[in-house]
């Protein structure tokens, strides 16, 4: 018995998925388009720039220059993390994810916290936004929810971050002498390239 194919449409900026659906009448315009070198009238005056592709309250200039500030795309920067200044600040990309746990060891030299990760990816995307609140302990559990993540050993996790330190109240923030370390960890995370990140 022949089985019918399910067909989706993905947006890549380079490997990082930014969005990706599965409704026919999509496919088959983007397919016609593909084939007829041009997108149809209808599709065409509804396109949005990517630039402009922007999470509730983000902010566009902040995210373009986060992202030049870690020297990617802003488009790869949207894709992977979605930074907005609406709670709960980051949405992280399941691929993206995927990708460090298959990458950076899990303990000893090269590993990184659950809580280490979004803390810095907080703290930056904090500083640049020039938003008035510091990243905390409890604001990386709720950018860790947005993948049904729960770290276990928080605390640990930040104290164990040599880029990141932990003050009062739970709140993080990156060591200055270490920002560079904690740029490349953020740069890896959202291009899905470990190896420089994790040897430096």
């Amino acid at each position: 018995m022949a089985t019918k194919a399910k067909l989706t449409v993905v947006l890549k900026a380079n490997e990082t998925v930014v969005a990706e659906s599965d409704d026919p009448g999509l496919w088959q315009q983007v397919l016609a388009a593909i084939q007829g070198g041009g997108l149809p009238a209808a599709i065409k005056s509804e396109v949005v720039p990517l630039e402009e592709f922007v999470p509730s309250g983000g902010g566009n200039k902040s995210i373009e220059n986060f992202a030049r500030g870690l020297g990617i795309q802003s488009g790869i920067l949207i894709g992977a993390i979605s930074p907005s200044r609406d709670a709960p600040y980051l949405h992280l990309d399941r691929h993206c994810w995927a990708q460090m746990k298959k990458e950076v060891p899990q303990r000893g030299p090269g590993s990184i916290s659950a809580t280490g990760l979004a803390g810095t990816l907080l703290a930056l995307w904090f500083k640049e936004a020039k938003m008035d609140m510091q990243a905390t302990q409890a604001l990386a559990a709720a950018v860790l929810n947005t993948i049904d993540f729960t770290d276990k050993n928080t605390s640990r996790g930040i104290k164990n971050t040599k880029w990141l330190q932990g003050r009062a109240g739970g709140a993080i923030v990156i060591n200055p002498a270490e920002i560079v370390k904690a740029q490349a960890i953020a740069r890896a995370f959202c291009t899905k390239q470990w190896s420089e990140a994790i040897r430096s």
